[in-house]
């Protein structure tokens, strides 16, 4: 996949926009480098999706559990995490 860093959605969207553009469902942009977790759908209909931190060691002084997420793809573009 590409590559990039620390920019917000619609510079994201706009960068990694598939030719014939976003589906309305289905469409998942997968990143990480924060370790914050996050799963929000948006106005597009793509959905970004941050598992957190698997080491959970990046975060100095702070508590940060070990995290991932599974995604379970489903017919017609649904997604379960």
């Amino acid at each position: 996949g590409d590559l990039i860093a620390h920019k917000d959605d619609e510079v994201v969207l706009s960068e990694l926009r598939p030719p014939g553009g976003w589906r309305p469902k289905g469409d998942i942009i997968v990143y990480g480098h924060t370790h914050v977790p996050r799963l929000e759908r948006h106005p597009s209909g793509v959905l970004f999706l941050n598992p957190g931190s698997t080491s959970g060691k990046h975060m100095p002084g702070k508590l940060c559990p070990k995290q991932a997420a599974l995604l379970d793809c489903l017919p017609g573009g649904a997604v379960a995490v």
